[in-house]
C-alpha cells in the first residue's frame, strides 16, 4: 500500500491505563497491511519499576529509537499505543521524528470513569492503580493534539473502524 501513500503513517493511540489501547492497537495492526505495532510500555519493563524523570526519559528515547527504526524499515503504518497523557510527550516524539516523511494521526481513547474502573477490575492480569488511571483519563481528555474517541459502550471493532475511516 506504500505505492498509494505518499509517506509512512504514524498512528498514535493515547489513553489512560486500562482504556483498551493495546486491544485496539492489536486489531488495528491486523487490519492494516505492512504495519508494525509498538506498545510503549514494552520499553520500560524494569524491576523494580521506577517512574523517575531519568527512567521516563529513557523510555521516551527507547520509543523514539524504535519508531525511527520502523520508519527506516519501510513499514506503511506504524502504530504506537502508550498513555501519552501530555501534549509535550507527543510533541517531543514528533520533533524527534521531524526528519522523516511521516503523516501523524493521534487518537485518544477515553471512556467514562465508571467504565474505566470496570475495565481495570475485569483485567486482573495487570495490576493498575485506579486513581492514577482516572487522573490520566482527565489529562488525556485535555490533549489538544488528539482526536478523542469515547469508547464507552463501543465494541472494539467499532473503535477500529472509526480509526480506519479517519486515517484513509
Amino acid at each position: 500500500m506504500k505505492d498509494q501513500q505518499i509517506c509512512t503513517k504514524l498512528i498514535m493511540l493515547a489513553g489512560p491505563p486500562g482504556v483498551g489501547k493495546s486491544t485496539v492497537a492489536k486489531e488495528l495492526s491486523n487490519a492494516l497491511q505492512k504495519s508494525v505495532w509498538l506498545d510503549g510500555d514494552e520499553v520500560w519493563r524494569i524491576n523494580p519499576f521506577s517512574n523517575t524523570p531519568e527512567m521516563k526519559e529513557m523510555a521516551l528515547q527507547n520509543v523514539i529509537h524504535l519508531l525511527r527504526s520502523f520508519e527506516q524499515a519501510g513499514f506503511d503504518y506504524i502504530i504506537l499505543s502508550w498513555v501519552l497523557h501530555q501534549d509535550t510527550i507527543i510533541s517531543d516524539i514528533r520533533a524527534a521524528l521531524a526528519e522523516f516523511d511521516l503523516e501523524v494521526d493521534i487518537w485518544a481513547l477515553v471512556c467514562d470513569e465508571d467504565e474505566l474502573e470496570r475495565r481495570i477490575i475485569h483485567d486482573q492480569a495487570k495490576s493498575r492503580d485506579t486513581g492514577l488511571a482516572k487522573d490520566r483519563l482527565h489529562q488525556v481528555r485535555e490533549l489538544s493534539s488528539a482526536t478523542l474517541i469515547d469508547t464507552t459502550n463501543k465494541a472494539i471493532s467499532s473503535v477500529v473502524q472509526e480509526i480506519l475511516a479517519g486515517i484513509s
